[in-house]
């Protein structure tokens, strides 16, 4: 049975030349380069068409990794030749006839084989797994949806440990009953309900750990009993009965745990009994994509460590190395706000904000800046804010946890910054914990913040730094005493948002503003915007 989605469950088996790694290399490195870039500029795909527009960059990606669109289909089909990303003859549906057995299975070897070559390489260093496993997650999940119709199909033919319920018309009906009280009054549902709900659901359920054999049992009326019970276990390849075997029985659930839905649960669109949900298959995709984030973590972790055995760093691994570099890397350099460059002749990269960058940066978000470079460490509220500022310009998670590393790498070792740091970037991005979407500090949010210690670092510079210590600051930004002065008068004055607004205003002559400065990051964009425009009056000139 083919499916779109793979979960690369087994190592493929055989040989391949070097030119033959280099060329499935390059593929799919290509496809997982149009997540990256979007990922990075996420503001271009908005809600509506961002689906869409994924999958047609996805399927148009270039099989020899460069950046230019692959030919029209009419033209290859003239020419006879396989010029199609794996990708796109998978998402392809076989009853239209496009490609053959024989080009769809060679599509799907080299969609398996390329994803192993990647996983040796991306293992050697911890920032490398994070993007390939979440990469490789996100393509899954764009894969099963366009399999969402096959879900339950997907399921059993890879035995995967969920139990399947066959569930009738009225128990439908009163599911969703109980989703609506729950949505509409929780607090009184659950204390006046929570023994009915027992009753309910007591008709002999013995739910065990996933680890175990799970079996569910439901109420069935006798009328609408299959010969062969409503009881299916984990692991068989029994087909689906049809909504006519079944005599009513209509629908189709997933028993999984609480914890591995906490996206439905949050939106109050399914009950929690007894610790587990009742999810539909389409509902079970983040569940899977999940399961495949796990099971590809403990796989890189046991490929890491016996790496040494395999003894590729001569061969394979230089190769592999050299196309990331080339498609991934190369296509960041215009976009990234960080750069990689020799640490003063030191054999290990240094990793740093672009210099071209920093010159947009609002006077609080430069004190970090200047704070963590000098110090090498900045305390829990410097870090959010400027860690939130940075997101908000475009700077990718994997950049931006690579920067504070190597800056935090004086005081705290490189293998124990993600054990005590990474779980906090990655709550900000929105991987983990509530999953919210944060957005930068606005300055109103900034003067209301956290009083600032001795040693902090967060906050407006205008508000909270002594007048010694501000001057001292605008100087070092090159500051003329006459606009010093003036800052100097706002800030003690506490017009903190007219000085931060001077401020600009002294480092961009002639700059128009149209109102005061309010947000930092309306700051950067209008910074950004008068240096732009200099540099291209100064080309045609």
């Amino acid at each position: 049975m083919s499916f779109t989605a793979v979960l690369y469950d087994k190592p493929p088996n055989g040989s391949i030349s070097l030119d033959n790694v280099v060329d499935l290399c390059k593929e799919r490195l290509a496809i997982l380069r149009v997540l990256d870039n979007i990922k990075f500029d996420v503001s271009s795909f908005s809600v509506v068409n961002h689906y869409s527009k994924v999958i047609d960059q996805l399927t148009s990606a270039p099989i020899d990794g460069q950046l230019q669109p692959q030919q029209p289909q009419e033209q290859l089909a003239s020419s006879g030749q396989q010029r199609y990303n794996f990708l796109k003859v998978l998402l392809t549906s076989p009853n239209t006839g496009v490609f053959d057995y024989d080009t769809r299975n060679d599509a799907l070897n080299r969609d398996h084989v390329s994803h192993f070559m990647l996983r040796l390489y991306c293992c050697t260093g911890i920032s490398l797994t994070d993007w390939f496993i979440d990469k490789e997650t996100e393509l899954l999940r764009l894969r099963l949806m366009e399999d969402q119709h096959r879900i339950n199909e997907f399921i059993d033919y890879h035995c995967l440990p969920f139990e399947k319920l066959y569930i009738s018309r009225e128990e439908e009906e009163e599911e969703k009953e109980k989703v609506v009280i729950h949505s509409t009054s929780y607090r009184r549902h659950f204390r006046q309900g929570s023994k009915s709900n027992t009753d309910v659901n007591n008709n002999n359920t013995n739910i065990i750990d996933n680890s175990k054999r799970i079996k569910v049992k439901r109420y069935v009326p006798k009328d609408q009993l299959m010969a062969s019970s409503a009881i299916f276990s984990i692991g068989t390849q029994a087909t689906e009965p049809s909504c006519q075997a079944t005599n009513g029985v209509t629908s189709i659930r997933y028993c999984v745990r609480f914890e591995n839905a906490l996206d439905l649960i949050k939106t109050r669109k399914v009950e929690i009994v007894k610790g587990y949900v009742k999810l539909k298959p389409y509902d079970m995709i983040p569940v899977i994509c999940q399961m495949f984030r796990e099971q590809l973590a403990h796989c890189m972790q046991l490929l890491r460590s016996s790496l040494a055995d395999l003894d590729e760093d001569r061969r394979l691994i230089p190769i592999i190395k050299e196309l990331h570099d080339k498609i991934i890397v190369g296509s960041r350099c215009k976009k990234s706000l960080v750069i990689t460059c020799d640490d003063e002749g030191k054999k290990r990269s240094k990793v740093a904000i672009n210099p071209d960058i920093v010159q947009y940066f609002p006077l609080c978000m430069y004190n970090l800046y200047q704070s963590m470079s000098r110090d090498h460490h900045l305390r829990h509220f410097g870090r959010i804010q400027y860690g939130l500022f940075l997101k908000s310009i475009g700077m990718r998670m994997v950049d931006l946890i690579d920067y504070f590393r190597h800056e935090f790498r004086q005081r705290v070792p490189e293998e124990k910054f993600d054990a005590r740091y990474g779980y906090f970037f990655k709550y900000i991005y929105g991987q983990v914990g509530r999953k919210v979407d944060f957005s930068c500090y606005s300055c109103r949010r900034i003067f209301n913040g956290p009083s600032v210690g001795a040693k902090d670092h967060h906050g407006c510079p205008f508000k909270d730094l002594p007048p010694n210590r501000l001057n001292s600051l605008l100087k070092s930004r090159n500051i003329s005493k006459e606009d010093r002065d003036e800052m100097l008068q706002l800030s003690q004055s506490k017009d903190y948002q007219k000085a931060c607004t001077k401020y600009f205003t002294a480092k961009h002559r002639n700059a128009q503003l149209k109102e005061t400065i309010y947000h930092p990051k309306e700051f950067y964009n209008e910074s950004k915007k008068y240096f732009n425009n200099n540099n291209n009056c100064n080309k045609h000139h």
